[in-house]
């Protein structure tokens, strides 16, 4: 077989690096045209985004995951939810590593926006990662709670991932609910608890009795006292939701 011309090695060359310049150039100045790009490739499930046989990709693929993480808008948890339904094992444990370690946010709610995106458009593939990628989804669920605030937005997205996942991952949100339900959030468990009554109710009886209990017993200490609204939200838990 006939080598290549030197030239045309050459022009190649040239035009790899010159790809990766553009890319790197796109990477650093435009968030909203890198995020549309990687919604559209996963759309196609173009292999470049979905899986990760090459090294040269993969690094890429990270710089371009770190930038949209970054970012942190509503379209950012929407892209990368959209990756991880789609990706190959090492492709998800790359996604979700950038949303959990480079999100320097501590008050945001990406992570949480992108497990109720994935449980709302593709809950199937939510319990995929949670058996392939199972210390990342934990990573994941730690972050999403730790770092979503106690306010009504936060509780409805834990319901909405809550409502469509496996007894599994409930019970592993719940626990972590807990875990996180002190100080400025001590009405955490009572929010999530009312949130999933409303929007899901037959999701308590998935919950282990153990776990249902301390976050039943924590939403009516944060409930107690004179107003009559806690009284009513108290009722509600003892109607609908029973430990046994």
């Amino acid at each position: 077989m006939p080598m290549e011309p030197r030239s045309s090695q050459r022009s190649i060359g040239l035009a790899g690096a010159s790809s990766k310049k553009l890319t790197d150039k796109i990477i650093e100045n435009n968030d909203t045209l890198i995020s549309q790009v990687v919604s559209d490739l996963s759309d196609k499930d173009n292999k470049f985004i979905t899986e990760s046989n090459s090294e040269a990709a993969n690094q890429i693929k990270e710089k371009v995951f770190e930038k949209i993480v970054q970012s942190g808008s509503d379209k950012s948890a929407e892209v990368l939810s959209k990756v991880i339904a789609k990706s190959d094992p090492k492709t998800v444990e790359s996604v979700i590593t950038n949303i959990t370690t480079k999100n320097t946010d501590t008050n945001s709610a990406l992570s949480l926006k992108v497990m109720a995106d994935l449980a709302e458009k593709n809950p199937e593939a939510l319990e995929i990662v949670n058996q392939n990628n199972k210390e990342q989804m934990e990573k994941l669920i730690v972050d999403a709670v730790q770092k979503g605030s106690s306010d009504e937005g936060s509780a409805n997205l834990i319901a909405k991932v809550v409502s469509s996942a496996s007894a599994e991952v409930t019970n592993k949100m719940i626990s972590e609910v807990i875990n996180n339900n002190s100080g400025a959030n001590s009405d955490l468990s009572a929010k999530v608890l009312k949130a999933i009554v409303e929007t899901a109710p037959e999701k308590i009886q998935t919950i282990d009795n153990t776990v249902k209990e301390k976050v039943i017993e924590q939403a009516v200490i944060s409930a107690s006292g004179n107003n009559k609204e806690n009284e009513v939200f108290v009722n509600v838990f003892s109607a609908n939701v029973s430990p046994n």
